[in-house]
């Protein structure tokens, strides 16, 4: 019965909720990403004085940091107080194992497009980028 239920947990993931995760995704790339990046270049242009950009940029990336800080506390506070994944049987967990190598070598053998991915390169040429890069790193 819990194969089953996987089965059916499965393809309605598949079949409705990844559609929706891949649309979300690519709006928000089209839109959002643009958006900030120009509202910083206009916010830094419009400045009179260039001696407050730095300390402008300075505030910027200690917020970045401090609310990345900030989210990475509260992801292992709701990880360690949940345990995602704590009642799956040992047989799914070495199975999901298999099925996915780890990051570093997927990005290494090219079949990862987390590098560059929608920066006008195409499909393949974002895959070379990541391979490139990861050869620069000696794997």
């Amino acid at each position: 019965a819990e194969v089953a239920e996987n089965r059916l947990w499965t393809v309605i993931v598949r079949n409705w909720v990844k559609p929706w995760g891949t649309l979300f995704m690519s709006l928000l790339k089209m839109i959002a990403v643009p958006l900030v990046l120009f509202s910083l270049v206009a916010g830094v242009a419009s400045l009179n004085d260039t001696s407050k950009v730095g300390r402008i940029g300075g505030k910027t990336i200690v917020f970045y940091l401090g609310t990345t800080a900030i989210a990475i506390t509260i992801g292992l506070i709701v990880v360690n107080i949940f345990d995602p994944g704590q009642t799956m049987s040992p047989e799914i967990v070495d199975k999901l194992k298999a099925g996915y190598p780890p990051l570093w070598t997927r990005v290494r053998d090219g079949e990862s497009n987390i590098v560059l991915h929608g920066f006008g390169l195409s499909e393949g040429q974002d895959k070379i980028v990541g391979a490139r890069i990861a050869e620069l790193f000696g794997r």
